[in-house]
């Protein structure tokens, strides 16, 4: 079953409804009006969709639109610097990412974001940057939503 946080966006977890495309193909609108769970669509145990309605869509969609506005803070010249003052190396030290002291993943073009160090919207600037590997900047964007 699908679980919702505050602002009713579900997550998967094991407890949600694996369905065969026979259950599919017997849901009816009023039906399909008053799901209240998550269904994975299958077929041979093999998932094939997922369905939940449609404000639960919009509300995952709002987002993740948020959430790319917020990560996009820094502009695409301060990048170059950002990555050179951490010597091309994840900068993350979170306890939380599974790694001990600091992330040594090289930073790899196009598999790393600049994140804010102190969540202030007027200061953008290389010395309040920090340069995360994809992993430990995802780890840091669930860290800080919950």
């Amino acid at each position: 079953m699908a679980k919702a946080n505050q602002f009713s966006i579900p997550y998967l977890d094991p407890s949600v409804q694996h369905v065969g495309i026979s259950r599919l193909r017997a849901l009816n609108v009023t039906q399909l009006r008053d799901l209240d769970k998550t269904l994975v669509i299958q077929d041979n145990d093999k998932p094939l969709a997922v369905l939940l309605k449609y404000e639960h869509f919009l509300a995952m969609q709002e987002r993740v639109s948020a959430r790319a506005i917020k990560s996009s803070v820094f502009q695409e010249s301060q990048l170059y610097p950002i990555r050179q003052a951490a010597h091309g190396k994840c900068q993350c030290q979170r306890t939380t990412c599974g790694h001990k002291g600091r992330c040594a993943n090289e930073l790899i073009d196009g598999d790393w974001k600049p994140r804010q160090i102190k969540k202030d919207p007027d200061n953008r600037t290389v010395g309040n940057a920090e340069a995360l590997c994809r992993r430990c900047f995802n780890q840091a964007e669930v860290d800080t939503s919950e």
